[in-house]
């Protein structure tokens, strides 16, 4: 849990040692209320010496490496120097290093202490959040353990890094903090939630998932109301199995509910200026493009991760669901990825959209003038299956990750790919121009906006067709599933439906909707990551069609708590894993 270690330096020669066991040693400081590095004492050949130590640098801060590192400087005096030991007051010995070869000082030649205590730490269903951590500050012996609480609520992403706004609990307890012989517990009786927060002095310090005592299984059952998912209108913990008509389903997936957006928090990934965020059209991977390379990017449990860099080029960079780049130079589509890279020889075109059709098979269509060019295209090789007149105002989209669309006002829209409810989706590009006398639309994933011949602008889910208008500057586009407005953001929600969030996203210039969170650029290219959640949820799969009777059993929160609720409890154990339950 806690290392500790001590670098000795002078006259051109330097010393490290460790202290063994240094967690226990160290927590014992800490339950005394002890600021266990404020001094230094030195044993030495003619006694102790006591010296203040200084705060050289520090950080407190999951996203990183957590240490604090203290310093003294000795500039008078010679003496050989046997061991050091951390101490709040300069007389009670918190923490021993012996060094097991004396150092020597020689006069005149200043000898240089330094202290770093680091963090490290695995978890099991706990995360510490984000930002100027107040339990980590404490665990480095420069802050108090303040007055702790949990807090109940809304399940923003799975074991999520980012903080809380304080005011969006659906209730806090005060927590009884207890010391054992190798560890801090804070425990309250709580009503049941499938996420909770441990708040110090008020300030998020650990975000956890109650363990199975607060929860209880149950099945339910439901009629699919579109192809491809089933609404879950109550809060869960857990999807446990899912089955259609009676036979089990195994390719499915949840999506959990976004009603609220949480603070945007920076990720420390920063890819420069230009860059720019895109995401495949079923929001399962990510990539950020910059000059002439993309890197891949996966979200997992809350954690964004590298997956790989690989060059692109050519214009209107593409990402399909199994995590391939594609790109147009000229007449060449360009592909690259995890499973090497290849060459598409396609006639000159402008633009292009692409889904995936199956396993090395993709839907193409490519935009030449006002002329739209469909290909198939199968490993290396492309086959025109047909073209047609695309107009001015025509467009080309990409809904999901199996289907494109052609739209304009001088056609019927088309739409090319696999799935059930092509029709719906077609109805509705054309009421967007029969009905609107739409000026633009563009989009890319479910998410479209467009613009009316008065000049309003609109936010639709073209799979459901639900919309929103937004008050913006007229012919805004959206990124990949997500329309950021100043202080709002867009996107559809777990339903269908579009919403609008609270979220402080003016400062971003690209993003996109990558599963349970929002990935986010700025101007200098830095990534930041925006968690979504709220209770409800989807369960997706290609196998369900519309109307199908859809049975799912999952863990919820239990329902009969008692007057005095459940009790919760989470634990930091020093030297071993963290416990939360």
């Amino acid at each position: 849990m806690l290392d500790a270690k001590i670098t000795v330096s002078g006259g051109g020669a330097e010393y490290a040692a460790k202290i063994p066991n240094a967690s226990a040693r160290i927590f014992a400081a800490l339950v005394r209320g002890r600021r266990y590095a404020n001094k230094f004492i030195l044993f030495t050949d003619g006694g102790e010496i006591r010296v203040d130590s200084e705060l050289a640098d520090m950080n407190t801060d999951p996203a990183a490496r957590m240490f604090a590192l203290r310093s003294a400087l000795i500039k008078e005096g010679s003496f050989t120097l046997t061991g050091v030991a951390l101490s709040a007051d300069g007389i009670t010995e918190d923490a021993v290093f012996a060094l097991e070869e004396p150092f020597e000082k020689k006069a005149g030649e200043p000898l240089s202490v330094c202290a770093e205590i680091r963090i490290g730490y695995s978890r099991t269903n706990a995360a510490l959040t984000r930002g100027d951590n107040p339990l980590a500050k404490w665990l480095l012996g420069e802050g108090a353990l303040e007055k702790a609480s949990l807090c109940g609520g809304h399940d923003r992403s799975p074991l999520c890094a980012a903080p809380y706004p304080t005011d969006d609990f659906s209730y806090a307890a005060q927590a009884q903090t207890v010391f054992g012989s190798d560890r801090v517990t804070f425990s309250a009786a709580v009503k049941a939630a499938p996420e909770m927060t441990l708040m110090l002095g008020g300030r998020s310090a650990l975000k956890f998932k109650p363990l199975e005592k607060n929860t209880e299984t149950v099945t339910a059952s439901t009629r699919a109301a579109a192809v491809g998912r089933v609404s879950v209108g109550r809060e869960f913990t857990e999807i446990i199995s899912v089955s259609m008509d009676s036979a089990p389903l195994t390719d499915w997936r949840v999506e959990r509910g976004r009603n609220r957006a949480g603070s945007p928090c920076e990720t420390g990934l920063c890819f420069g200026a230009g860059a720019f965020i895109i995401a495949d059209a079923d929001a399962s991977c990510a990539a950020v493009v910059n000059s002439e390379e993309a890197c891949l990017l996966r979200v997992t449990d809350g954690e964004v991760s590298v997956l790989g860099f690989y060059r692109v080029k050519g214009r209107g960079v593409r990402l399909t669901r199994d995590k391939k780049l594609f790109s147009l130079d000229g007449g060449v589509l360009r592909r690259t990825g995890s499973g090497g890279d290849g060459e598409i020889e396609l006639a000159e075109a402008d633009s292009f959209e692409i889904a995936m059709a199956g396993e090395n098979r993709y839907t193409l269509i490519a935009r030449r003038g006002e002329t739209a060019v469909v290909y198939n295209v199968e490993n290396q090789t492309a086959a025109q299956t047909e073209s047609f007149a695309l107009g001015g105002d025509g467009v080309l989209l990409c809904p999901d990750g199996r289907r494109l669309a052609a739209a304009g006002s001088t056609f019927a829209a088309r739409v090319f790919g696999s799935g059930a409810d092509n029709a719906d989706i077609e109805g509705f590009l054309d009421m967007v121009y029969a009905d609107y006398g739409a000026r633009s639309v563009s989009g890319r994933g479910p998410l479209i906006s467009f613009t009316d011949d008065t000049g309003i602008n609109y936010v639709a889910d073209c799979l459901s067709g639900d919309g929103v208008d937004v008050d913006c500057e007229p012919g805004r586009k959206p990124f990949d599933g997500v329309f950021l407005n100043g202080g709002e953001m867009y996107l559809t929600d777990c339903d269908g439906g579009v919403r609008g969030m609270p979220c402080d996203v003016g400062r971003f210039t690209s993003a996109c909707r990558i599963g349970g969170c929002v990935l986010a650029l700025d101007g200098g290219g830095n990534l930041s990551y925006i968690p979504l959640g709220g209770s409800g949820g989807v369960i997706l799969s290609d196998s369900v069609y519309k109307r199908a009777n859809v049975t799912y059993v999952c863990r919820v929160p239990v329902t009969n708590v008692g007057a005095s609720g459940v009790k919760s409890e989470v634990s930091v154990i020093f030297g071993q894993e963290e416990e939360a339950k």
